[in-house]
């Protein structure tokens, strides 16, 4: 497979392991970075934050890459434990074998007495039922977050409306994890 086509708002990875490389797009980055679980190789890494454009230019060195021996694809994971933007939510379907863009529904309404890893499931469950084969598809070419990214943050915002800020970010976490093998563990930041 090729070198991973890089868009404007997002940034090649390359995991020091095996050296496979992602596309992680820079909105889903937090503050001090991200932790990211190599599918490929099951080895953690962290991907620091790009420096802000006055540190570049005062001279900071910038953030090498290792170049990749093959490029594979391999799921990417970012903190989400800072609110996002605000996304649009909509009710209508998705087709199999396109991407949401942003189109988060409020998903089924959970039990009431319902636990927050209950919601998180029951909100991703409906996310990958309304995205059919093409959260697959993303998933297998690495492309998850690039191409379901705004969705994922949109659940996570809705988990956070329905289970309440006590509830934290670690159900979440959970459920994709079990879902899709996808760790997003915080990066503590070191200043």
């Amino acid at each position: 497979m090729g070198k991973p086509a890089r868009k404007p708002d997002s940034m090649t990875v390359s995991c020091p392991h095996c050296s496979s490389r992602y596309l992680l797009p820079e909105r889903l980055m937090g503050k001090a970075g991200a932790k990211v679980r190599c599918p490929q190789c099951r080895k953690a890494f962290v991907v620091r934050s790009p420096a802000p454009a006055d540190e570049k230019a005062s001279g900071a060195a910038p953030i090498e890459v290792p170049p990749p021996a093959e490029a594979k694809a391999a799921v990417i994971a970012t903190d989400v434990s800072e609110p996002a933007e605000e996304q649009p939510a909509a009710r209508e379907p998705l087709e199999a074998g396109t991407a949401t863009h942003g189109r988060a529904a409020a998903g089924p309404e959970p039990p009431p007495g319902a636990s927050p890893a209950e919601i998180a499931r029951i909100l991703l469950d409906d996310l990958n039922a309304r995205s059919g084969e093409a959260m697959v598809q993303a998933l297998a070419r690495g492309h998850l977050f690039a191409e379901f990214g705004r969705d994922l943050v949109a659940v996570f915002e809705e988990y956070r409306r329905r289970a309440g800020p006590e509830a934290g970010s670690g159900p979440f976490r959970e459920a994709l994890r079990e879902r899709w093998g996808v760790d997003l563990s915080p990066v503590a930041d070191k200043d």
